[in-house]
């Protein structure tokens, strides 16, 4: 088959660890290349040189070594060189861009989570992206007892949050997807890997169809 040519779409998928959106994120970008689509699969914190020596710094540093404010901070700027050198090129080149995490992960981590002004967040990830959002995110919705089992063992430093913190980051998802409906769609993962994937591809079919892709 040979390469369709689009107008570049920006996807990302969300949720607490353990929910299953590097998977499916694999699945979904197989899936597009196999109908001919040019597609590029990246993730964050990392996706760029940059973007993974401060990922290092972010999953690996002991913890409390970082405040909330250094590690939005950090976020923020591994973002901007991601979307830089990585996400903008691609999708000015017409590719399918599919990203593991987002600004929402910033919302829902760094604001609700930690605690840190929702507002403030939106802007400096506004400046650091120069305004770019995704075109659809798939947010999978599972309870603490799944992610929690889904979870290898090695936790980096946020994983080893307790439940509490996972509760908040799930409400603060949830909330997004209410408060989104026109770009967030909330997907069931506590529903087997295929399952999973089936209403993704479905939501992803229809939004594409509407383009007219």
């Amino acid at each position: 088959m040979g390469q369709k040519v689009n107008n570049g779409i920006f996807i990302t998928l969300e949720g607490i660890d353990g929910c299953g959106k590097t998977v499916q994120s694999r699945r979904l970008a197989a899936y597009l290349q196999e109908k001919g689509y040019i597609c590029h699969l990246t993730f964050e914190p990392g996706g760029c040189p940059l973007g993974e020596e401060l990922r290092r710094i972010l999953l690996k540093s002991p913890t409390g070594l970082l405040n909330a404010r250094t590690e939005a901070l950090l976020f923020a700027t591994a973002r901007a060189q991601h979307v830089a050198e990585v996400i903008a090129p691609a999708l000015s080149r017409g590719e399918i861009v599919i990203c593991d995490r987002f600004i929402d992960s910033t919302i829902a981590y760094q604001g609700a989570g930690r605690g840190l002004d929702i507002e403030f967040l939106q802007s400096l990830n506004a400046f650091a992206t120069a305004g770019l959002e995704p075109d659809i995110t798939f947010v999978l919705q599972v309870s603490m007892a799944t992610s929690l089992g889904r979870r290898k063992r090695g936790f980096d430093r946020i994983e080893e949050e307790g439940k509490a913190f996972f509760t908040t980051i799930a409400d603060a998802y949830s909330h997004l997807v209410e408060q989104n409906p026109q770009r967030i769609v909330a997907i069931d993962g506590e529903a087997g890997l295929n399952d999973v994937f089936t209403q993704i591809r479905q939501k992803l079919d229809d939004f594409m169809k509407a383009r007219g892709e």
